[in-house]
Formats: C-alpha cells, sequence, structure tokens
C-alpha cells in the first residue's frame, strides 16, 4: 500500500507540470477503457512501478492494478492466479475493488489482467474486471489497454 500511495503522489506531482516544463516531453503511455459505453482515455499520469500500474489523467479518477511482474510473454493473470493479484477504480473518491485475495481469503469480484510485452522501460496489455465499493455497488471496467507505460524508474532517472 505503501508502494501505491508513493506512486500515486508522484504521479499526481508530474501531471501536474505545465506544458512549459521540461517534463511536457515525457510520454506516459495510453491507456483505454470502458465503463458502461463510456470510453476513457487516459494519456497524462500513466506509469509502472514495482508491480503497481497506475492509469490516469488527474486525481479524480484512476484505474490502478498490482500483479506479479512477469518474466515471460504474454502472460495472463486471472482469479486463480496463486499471487496476488488487485485492480481498483476511483472516480470522484469512491472507490472499487476486485482481487483474488491472499490465497483466495477476500476473494472479491473479478479481474483478467495480461501483460503482452515489457521491454525498454515499458509495459503494454489488455485487463478488464468488476470491482467492488464499501457499500456493495459494482463497476464493470471493461477492454482495458494499456500501451507503452513508463516504468516510473526510467521516468525518474
Amino acid at each position: 500500500m505503501k508502494k501505491f500511495l508513493l506512486l500515486f503522489v508522484i504521479v499526481s506531482v508530474l501531471s501536474s507540470c505545465s506544458k512549459d516544463d521540461d517534463s511536457s516531453a515525457i510520454s506516459f503511455g495510453r491507456a483505454t477503457l470502458k465503463i458502461g459505453s463510456v470510453e476513457k482515455v487516459f494519456t497524462q499520469a500513466n506509469s509502472f512501478n514495482n508491480g503497481v500500474l497506475t492509469l490516469g489523467n488527474t486525481e479524480e479518477e484512476i484505474a490502478g492494478l498490482f500483479f506479479p511482474i512477469p518474466t515471460t510473454f504474454p502472460i495472463t493473470y486471472d482469479m486463480d492466479t496463486e499471487d496476488i493479484i488487485t485492480g481498483h477504480y476511483i472516480i470522484g473518491g469512491k472507490r472499487y475493488n476486485a482481487t483474488n485475495g491472499i490465497l483466495g481469503i477476500g476473494k472479491m469480484g473479478s479481474l483478467t489482467i495480461t501483460i503482452t510485452a515489457y521491454s525498454n522501460s515499458k509495459i503494454s496489455g489488455t485487463f478488464e474486471f468488476i470491482a467492488i465499493s464499501d457499500d456493495g455497488e459494482e463497476i464493470h471496467v471493461q477492454q482495458g489497454v494499456f500501451d507503452e507505460i513508463p516504468d516510473l524508474d526510467s521516468i525518474i532517472d
């Protein structure tokens, strides 16, 4: 959780830089997803670090995934994966979560993540999940695609 918070703070700072800054030359890759029939496009504050993928344009709307760092590609993680995987979607301060839990304990929603490539400090893949809020409301994140999202270490260096 601490890694996610650190990553979120760094991504928030980077996304708030004005176009006059040198940081405007940084590519944050591109991510798309659908909530119902509404397509969302994230290009301004995307990053990957230590198995945490954060996608967004502002801190008001963020999609995040946590998964083991793969060594072979493509690889798919789903609710039967032995390592913990999680997905979340935050919009307007409300958080929706999906996880396979630790050894199946705390399993919530559904989640599939496919990593298609990780090279040159950039990761690409697809995802979809059904996440549940604390009050039981569901959100369906479909047709998620992330392309060449940079590793945070390569942005900061």
